[in-house]
């Protein structure tokens, strides 16, 4: 794996969520996901799920605001 515009790929070309599911680069993938486990608390106002891509392009506090911003 390597790391282009601060981003990790596959073999220098893909980005590793998109890798997946690609054969040919099946050799530099690992079946296990990485996980983690979280028990949300009485003070969390929000849990954002998602790709690696979107925190390229926005910071964790950008999406805290967009996503409350949208509440009803």
């Amino acid at each position: 794996m390597t790391i282009r515009d601060n981003v990790a790929r596959v073999d220098g070309s893909l980005a590793v969520s998109r890798a997946i599911g690609d054969i040919q680069y099946k050799q530099y993938l690992i079946p296990e996901p990485e996980t983690y486990t979280y028990s949300m608390q009485a003070n969390d106002d929000l849990l954002i799920l998602s790709t690696d891509g979107l925190f390229l392009v926005f910071s964790e506090d950008e999406l805290s605001q967009m996503i409350t911003s949208l509440r009803f």
